[in-house]
Formats: structure tokens, C-alpha cells, sequence
């Protein structure tokens, strides 16, 4: 890397790239998370089934650090968060679509929150794990300390953003807006992948 680049990004453009599509993932499904909650909420109006479906996929996030973060010491990490940023889409446009039909399939919904709080659950350590092959040991400690921080914000101010933009686009729309926001990370993915120079050769010093 010139010096132009490494002052611009001093990690290195993969690390941001692929960290930034995380962002926006996490941020897609939270708001999401909250958009169906609502939704659900003016369709059944009860209480109970709207924290139900809030704390599913939470749950299934939970259940997946458990159950599959082992998985990126047996395959590519990449790959698997390719993997999991797919079963976001499909699950997302599968939601989307029921929610702007007004089809309240109970099932069919909790399952696709199901399958998103998987998704989540299996990506996150894998985005952690990844850094070691994305930066140098140099600048490790850093990368890690701006991820976490990321992270942080963006769990935060999910929240906001969502019930923010329920109130402005409505619940519908907001389901819309996180598919795209799924869609532009899986598309900041697939531009690293054919980027000018490897991980961990964009890396080595010269």
C-alpha cells in the first residue's frame, strides 16, 4: 500500500470493508428485529405475541454463539459469513413480503427470525476471529478496539434508528430499508473479494 492509502486507511481497505458490511448487517437486523415486533403488534394487538417475536431472535443469536462458534476453526470464515449474510436476505425479503401483503403467517415469521438471529449469531464471532488475518500484529490491539467500538454504537443506537424510522416510514418500510442496508453490506463483501490485493498480502510490508 502507498502512503495515500495506509493514511486513509490505516488497517488496511479489507478490514474496513468487510467490518463495515458488519455494521450495516447488524444494524439491518436489529432494526428489523423492531420493525416486525411492531408490525406484529398493529396486526394482532397483543402484547405478548410482540415480545415474543422480540425476543426470538435474540434467543436464536444467542443459542448460535453457543452452538456454532467453532465453525471458522473448521472452515473459510469468509465463506460462512457469506453463508449467514444470505440467510439474512432471504430471510429479510421473506418478511418484507409478508409484512407488506399484510400476511401474518405466525410460523413462517418466527422461523424467518429464527434463521436472521442464526445468521447473526454465527457471523458476529467470525467477524471478530477474522481480524488477525486482515491486519497486521502491529496494529491488531487497535483493530480489535475499533471493531468493539463499532459494535458498541451500533448496538446502541439500533434502537433509535429503528423506532426512528418505524415512526417516520413506518414498519413496513423500515423492513425494506433493512433488506437494502443487507444488500449494500453483501455487495461491500463481494468488493473485497476482488480487490486489488489478498488479506493478508495487502498486509505484508514491501
Amino acid at each position: 500500500m502507498n502512503e495515500t492509502s495506509t493514511s486513509k486507511f490505516p488497517f488496511g481497505r479489507n478490514f474496513y470493508f468487510i467490518q463495515f458490511s458488519a455494521i450495516f448487517n447488524s444494524l439491518a437486523s436489529r432494526c428489523m428485529y423492531l420493525a416486525l415486533a411492531w408490525w406484529v403488534l398493529s396486526v394482532t394487538h397483543d402484547a405478548t405475541v410482540f415480545e415474543v417475536f422480540v425476543a426470538v431472535g435474540s434467543a436464536a443469536d444467542i443459542l448460535a454463539r453457543g452452538l456454532f462458534g467453532s465453525l471458522g476453526d473448521t472452515y473459510d470464515k469468509q465463506r460462512l459469513i457469506s453463508i449467514c449474510y444470505l440467510m439474512s436476505l432471504i430471510s429479510s425479503v421473506v418478511i418484507a413480503l409478508l409484512a407488506t401483503s399484510n400476511l401474518y403467517w405466525s410460523g413462517l415469521l418466527i422461523l424467518c427470525q429464527v434463521i436472521a438471529g442464526l445468521a447473526v449469531g454465527i457471523r458476529e464471532p467470525l467477524q471478530n476471529s477474522i481480524i488477525p488475518f486482515q491486519v497486521t500484529k502491529a496494529l491488531l490491539s487497535k483493530a480489535i478496539q475499533w471493531r468493539s467500538a463499532a459494535i458498541t454504537i451500533v448496538t446502541f443506537c439500533s434502537p433509535i434508528i429503528g423506532t426512528g424510522l418505524i415512526s417516520f416510514i413506518g414498519a413496513q418500510n423500515t423492513l425494506w430499508f433493512g433488506v437494502g442496508l443487507i444488500i449494500f453490506s453483501i455487495l461491500l463483501l463481494k468488493w473485497v473479494k476482488h480487490s486489488d490485493a489478498p488479506l493478508m498480502q495487502e498486509q505484508i510490508p514491501k
